[in-house]
């Protein structure tokens, strides 16, 4: 039997677009004492989703009104996250559909996700 009240202390969200920094949102515990910051997810995404975030804090909006939020560990890259404090427990992947349809387009070496398939259409 699973214990649901097992919960990872620290948690990377890898590819943390809009979808996954709602994730990164949900997954969290709550915000530190300041009220506004949260200590045990990282985002690594795409620089400026990622300065946008550290500067304006994360806007989340729910039934239960606006909630502003910032994360302590903010990444543009894989290098950056090496060179931090943060180490994660869980690792969650994120990446588009597109990326889904070939295992060779994946890239985890913290450049592009997607290489785009070359498409040629034909008229008949």
């Amino acid at each position: 039997m699973i214990d649901n009240k097992i919960k990872p202390k620290n948690i990377l969200i890898y590819g943390a677009g809009a979808i996954g920094s709602l994730m990164g949102y949900l997954l969290s515990d709550p915000p530190s004492e300041d009220g506004a910051t949260i200590e045990n997810v990282a985002l690594l995404g795409r620089s400026g989703h990622m300065e946008k975030i550290r500067s304006e804090g994360l806007q989340v909006e729910a039934s239960e009104g606006m909630t502003q939020v910032h994360f302590r560990h903010l990444f543009t890259d894989l290098d950056e996250f090496a060179r931090s404090d943060f180490h994660p427990d869980v690792v969650c992947l994120l990446y588009t559909s597109d990326a889904a349809d070939d295992l060779l387009c994946v890239d985890l070496g913290g450049r592009r996700l997607i290489n785009k398939k070359n498409i040629t259409s034909h008229n008949i």
